[in-house]
């Protein structure tokens, strides 16, 4: 992986999903658990705010799925 990349793992619950960023970084990848629950709107808002602050280069949804 390309050391300017940033991904995220998102939508999973937030004690797995950290489980996993921990276990990124520990490969020296840098990571971020980004909670959003696509059924309510403030959770989106959050994220999408997120993502503006800190754009992200990938997603990693609660089954694995990669998204560059």
């Amino acid at each position: 992986m390309d050391d300017n990349r940033h991904g995220c793992q998102e939508g999973q619950p937030r004690e797995r999903g950290q489980a996993a960023v921990r276990q990124l970084r520990e490969q020296g990848l840098d990571a971020a658990f980004l909670p959003l629950d696509v059924t309510d709107q403030s959770s989106i808002d959050a994220a999408a705010s997120a993502v503006e602050v800190r754009p992200a280069d990938g997603f990693v949804d609660e089954n694995g799925i990669v998204a560059w």
